[in-house]
């Protein structure tokens, strides 16, 4: 169970760092800007879940 934790927590990160370089290679319209800063909240509150969550998926 430990090591699908450590799976799950690494493809998020992977799904996160992905985000940021996609992100990064748009231009900084202020629409961007807006919806960089939703994603950036999102992939935050599904890191800080992540513990607590991984149990249930795994069920």
């Amino acid at each position: 169970m430990l090591s699908v934790s450590i799976y799950v927590n690494e493809r998020l990160e992977e799904v996160k760092d992905k985000g940021v370089k996609e992100r990064s290679a748009r231009d900084d319209a202020p629409a961007s800007a807006d919806a960089s800063s939703t994603h950036e909240d999102a992939m935050y509150t599904i890191m800080a879940l992540n513990p607590a969550l991984a149990g249930q998926i795994l069920e």
